[in-house]
């Protein structure tokens, strides 16, 4: 590649030109998943599945059990049980210079707290094909 280039992102190396083309998909997408936590808090659950392509998935340990969950019917059920008792405080969200983005994110529900890392996968369209939240017993933090 020739001209001036932005950083490395793996071992690619992007041209400046096309670097913006890539700051524009990541804005998008951090903008989803602060849209993603808006909706969570509004408990709108046709918002979230809005985000997702119809058969996005999802996999999370709510509850201490790791849940797949994919397509458009079994996301909104799941984000219907889940949001009625969760809210969620955005800490950071990023971008990956690719199909990514992560956010670090603390769910609270009832008393108790979880520090997470959430990460969604987008597809061309924009919309999420996969969403994975990391977290361990370590990260809980039990209420009063």
């Amino acid at each position: 590649m020739t001209g001036k280039t932005a950083d490395r992102v793996g071992s690619e190396t992007i041209p400046t030109a096309e670097w913006k083309h890539v700051e524009q998909t990541n804005a998008h997408q951090r903008e989803a998943l602060r849209r993603y936590v808006d909706a969570v808090n509004r408990k709108d659950v046709n918002a979230i599945v809005a985000l997702f392509a119809p058969d996005g998935a999802v996999e999370d340990p709510y509850g201490g059990t790791r849940h797949n969950i994919q397509g458009s019917d079994d996301l909104r059920e799941f984000y219907t049980f889940v949001v009625s008792k969760m809210q969620i405080e955005l800490l950071m969200v990023t971008g990956s210079g690719g199909n990514a983005a992560a956010m670090a994110i603390r769910s609270s529900v009832g008393g108790d707290s979880v520090n997470n890392i959430s990460v969604a996968q987008f597809n061309e369209a924009g919309l999420i094909i996969k969403y994975t939240t990391y977290w361990g017993p370590g990260d809980r933090a039990a209420g009063s």
